[in-house]
Formats: C-alpha cells, sequence, structure tokens
C-alpha cells in the first residue's frame, strides 16, 4: 500500500516536469526562431539599404562631377577673354547638352557682388543660361535669401567649391527643392591665402543650379 502511494505521490510531479520542460523547450526553440528570423529579416534590410545609399552616393558624385565640368567651362571662358559677356556666357551653355549629359543641372550662372557704401553687399545674378527656363532671375539678389547668402559668403571666405543648403528654386513657373554649387573666381593667378583678402579680390561666382529631385529620384 505504502508503495503505491509513494508512486502515485510521485507520477504527478514528474508529469509536471515534464510538462514544464517542454513548454520551456518549445518557448526556446519558438524565441530562437523568431530571433533568427528578425536577424536575417533585419540583415537583408540593412544591405537593401546599402545597395540604395552607394546607389545614390554614386549618382550625387556624378552630378557634382558634371556640374564641376559645366563650372570649370565657364572660368576658362571668363579667364581666355578677361571677362566672359552674356553673350558668349549664352553661347557656352547652349553648347552643352544639359539634358543628357547634366542630369540634374537646371542652369548654369553668374554671381556677381556689389558693395553700395554703408550698406550691406548684395549678390545679383549676372547672367543664368537657359534663360527661358529661368525666367527673372536676372538681376535677382541671391543674398536676399539667407540660406543662399550663407553659401556665397561662405565659398568666398574659403575660396572653395561650397554647396547650399535647400532652397525653393522657381522654373517654368513651378517651384520644387534644390540647391546652388558655388564656386569663387578672384582677379589673381592664384587663390588668395586669408578670407579679408579672398573678399578683396573676388571677380564673379559661377555656379550651377541643382535639382534636388534628382536625388530623390535615385532612391
Amino acid at each position: 500500500m505504502s508503495i503505491i502511494k509513494t508512486a502515485s505521490n510521485k507520477s504527478p510531479k514528474h508529469s509536471l516536469s515534464w510538462t514544464i520542460f517542454i513548454l520551456v523547450c518549445g518557448f526556446t526553440l519558438t524565441f530562437t526562431g523568431l530571433h533568427f528570423y528578425n536577424t536575417e529579416k533585419l540583415i537583408q534590410e540593412q544591405a537593401a539599404y546599402e545597395e540604395r545609399l552607394e546607389h545614390v552616393t554614386l549618382a550625387m558624385e556624378s552630378q557634382f562631377v558634371d556640374a564641376m565640368y559645366g563650372i570649370r567651362g565657364a572660368i576658362a571662358l571668363d579667364t581666355s577673354l578677361g571677362q566672359v559677356g552674356a553673350n558668349q556666357f549664352r553661347d557656352y551653355v547652349g553648347a552643352l547638352n544639359l539634358d543628357e549629359d547634366f542630369k540634374g543641372v537646371r542652369a548654369f550662372g553668374a554671381i556677381e557682388r556689389i558693395s553700395p557704401k554703408g550698406k550691406a553687399d548684395t549678390y545679383p545674378v549676372k547672367f543664368v543660361e537657359p534663360q527661358h527656363a529661368q525666367a527673372g532671375q536676372a538681376g535677382l539678389d541671391l543674398g536676399a535669401d539667407p540660406i543662399t547668402r550663407e553659401a556665397i559668403e561662405r565659398a568666398v571666405a574659403s575660396g572653395k567649391p561650397t554647396l547650399s543648403g535647400v532652397i525653393n528654386l522657381q522654373q517654368d513657373g513651378h517651384s520644387s527643392p534644390g540647391f546652388f554649387y558655388l564656386v569663387p573666381v578672384f582677379n589673381k593667378p592664384s587663390i588668395p591665402s586669408t578670407p579679408v583678402a579672398r573678399r578683396a579680390a573676388l571677380k564673379v561666382i559661377f555656379y550651377a543650379q541643382m535639382d534636388a529631385r534628382f536625388f530623390y529620384s535615385q532612391n
């Protein structure tokens, strides 16, 4: 009797222990499976993101190389002529195949600095081409916009190619996000060594007007 009683007392405990053990194993396997699935999914998403990022980066690098190529041509023309005029600049940009060879570049232009006595400098657009797509931009003071002004003054102070922040650009009566890629040119054979000297020797600032939507479309 005592043996049967003892056995009957142990049996539920062993059953419960095995039940708990099986449940724990099941939860562990389920958690491990979910963790593995989530890790694999995360790795795939990370790889896809890196691939998109690389694609966008290459597109950006290509666009800036193209923009700089166009600006360098304008600088070379200005140097050879002493000072490029509106007609020469129009002919130069007109010879470029913007739609095919300069994707994302809306226009090329030049900015001059005017320093009225006792007033802040202004930075009107001297030339911009193609003019038909940039109606009303010639003569516009880009220094009136704080984002563009900061970029212009930073370009002059550094003497280096400079990218503006994103602004709203007008083209063919429509507004869209974009920015300016600015390259200062000085009245010196070499770039002056200090910001003050660079500001004093500024001749003109050539720029590429770039469409930010081109970058978004590469994503």
